[in-house]
């Protein structure tokens, strides 16, 4: 899981302005979070993380990104 601000802008010296998804802050380890699901259709998991507040960060803009793997076959089953 990661945070992102889904819109940055920034006077960049190649003339760039305006930035999408930057990518802020990583929740988790590089190795992921490994979770059950649950055994019941309709059900839900609830994961709860935190990260410390940065006063360069546009927190109107920020989205959180997850990306759910199978561990065995590394296929994306959702994102």
């Amino acid at each position: 899981m990661v945070l992102a601000e889904d819109t940055l802008f920034y006077a960049s010296p190649n003339g760039e302005t305006k930035y999408f998804d930057v990518f802020r802050k990583s929740l988790t380890s590089p190795s992921g979070v490994n979770i059950t699901l649950p055994a019941t259709v309709g059900d839900s998991a609830v994961y709860t993380m935190s990260a410390p507040y940065n006063a360069a960060w546009n927190f109107a803009r920020i989205i959180t990104i997850a990306i759910l793997q199978d561990a065995t076959t590394k296929s994306v089953v959702q994102a």
